[in-house]
């Protein structure tokens, strides 16, 4: 968890550890997700311009959130 940004995590309850690890497990799994859909629609906007657009929506979205 230190990796994550909780410089006091030896310091905190076992319970807030559990409930904090279940939260970064969350958030790498959803990165995951993300960045296979953002490969597979790099591959399928190569294939058609369609899907090429949609690329470039997803990635402008991206930056919006960022």
């Amino acid at each position: 968890m230190l990796e994550f940004g909780h410089a006091a995590a030896m310091r905190y309850p076992l319970a807030r550890v559990w409930t904090e690890a279940r939260i970064v497990r969350e958030r790498q799994a959803g990165r995951k997700r993300l960045d296979a859909v953002i490969q597979q629609m790099t591959v399928a906007s190569v294939i058609s311009s369609k899907s090429g657009k949609q690329f470039q929506k997803l990635i402008a979205q991206l930056d919006r959130c960022d």
